[in-house]
């Protein structure tokens, strides 16, 4: 009986999109070599080819077209599948699922989830660290009832319940011995000529601190795009860049904080689904209204 591999037919449906073996392989995070090995593997289970290769390009002959169309749906009904149980777990009366942005214990969204689980501890809390960017997805497709989310007030909010739980504002972090360490206050001109330490596209602030960097009249030399905020502080306090980041999330005693002169402030927000509704989730936040009340 043949056994069906979906990480083969996901492969498969990204190159009939992009008929580039390289770009397929920078998509999946892979190499070339293995895409191809996926195809191969995935033509000698089907025992056919779905692809023609002429002249170092790719097109989709009419055996793929078939099995595209099949593939297509077996990956959106596993996906589907996934969903719903996902959902299933959701719904689960005993548990909470809280998905937060990296540094949320930088702020007071830890201590209250930590106090309430004290309170409440017949209950089970879930919490999952995720970007910045995929948190709203996660509450849609019901990966989770409750988001930590920073919000740089250029997201519609209307349809979701908001607490707000802290505000923090954008700083430069620099090597303590560093020639601008003795500023009061920086301004991104005076940024021109550093090499940056930064987060990366998730945490959804790089574009900003691009777009700052852009409008002081220079392109930042981005030298570290990492995901992890410790990495990140680490590299500063070893004076191999500098890094604009959240106040709340710098301590080291190698690294000190300097204001810009511009302030960019952010809230931190407890975020969940105004159609959505559970006893736990009800008690959680009822519990934060009256801690932040």
């Amino acid at each position: 009986m043949m056994k069906m591999n979906l990480e083969r037919l996901a492969y498969f449906v990204d190159l009939s999109e992009t008929l580039n073996f390289s770009e397929t392989a920078e998509r999946m995070y892979t190499t070339q070599g293995n895409v191809s090995k996926q195809i191969a593997a995935l033509e000698k289970e089907l025992q056919t080819e779905l692809f023609t290769r002429k002249h170092r390009q790719v097109t989709l002959n009419t055996h793929g077209q078939v099995v595209l169309l099949s593939a297509k749906k077996i990956l959106n009904e596993y996906q589907e599948m996934l969903k719903n149980l996902e959902a299933m777990n959701v719904q689960s009366q005993n548990q909470l699922f809280i998905h937060g942005i990296p540094s949320f214990y930088r702020y007071r969204a830890g201590e209250l989830i930590g106090n309430f689980h004290r309170e409440f501890n017949q209950y089970q809390i879930q919490f999952q660290e995720v970007e910045t960017t995929q948190l709203f997805s996660d509450l849609a497709e019901n990966r989770c009832q409750i988001a930590i989310y920073r919000s740089f007030g250029k997201v519609d909010l209307n349809k979701y319940q908001v607490i707000k739980v802290d505000q923090d504002h954008l700083v430069v972090a620099l090597h303590r011995d560093h020639p601008l360490a003795h500023h009061k206050v920086l301004r991104f001109s005076d940024l021109a000529d550093e090499h940056f330490i930064q987060l990366g596209r998730g945490s959804m602030y790089l574009s900003l601190v691009e777009e700052k960097c852009y409008q002081a009249g220079f392109t930042p030399k981005i030298d570290y795009r990492g995901h992890r905020l410790e990495v990140l502080i680490d590299l500063v306090a070893k004076n191999l860049g500098i890094s604009v980041v959240m106040a709340k999330t710098v301590q080291h005693p190698d690294v000190v904080k300097i204001p810009l002169d511009e302030e960019i402030s952010s809230d931190i927000l407890f975020v969940r689904k105004k159609d959505e509704s559970t006893p736990l989730l009800e008690l959680f936040w009822h519990y934060l209204e009256n801690k932040l009340g």
